[in-house]
């Protein structure tokens, strides 16, 4: 008899992970109000991860929305 496996039910997206730790300079702009993050992530599933994003504060005033938009 032959088991296949069936595979990790969990998407890369969704899968837990081990470590964060940060991967050069993070800036913050305050003309654009963007944050630079730059980061290494170590998934559970030995997938390492080296990410730079950007986010920028929105404060809507009239209508009482603030959020980090990417």
């Amino acid at each position: 008899m032959e088991v296949m496996g069936i595979g990790d039910p969990i998407t890369l997206e969704q899968a837990p992970m081990a470590t964060v730790t940060p991967n050069g300079v993070n800036t913050w702009d305050p003309a654009t109000s963007t944050l630079t993050f730059n980061y290494k992530s170590l998934m559970k599933i030995n997938i390492l991860s080296i990410v730079s994003s950007k986010a920028v504060w929105r404060n809507r005033i009239r209508d009482g929305v603030n959020e980090w938009r990417r």
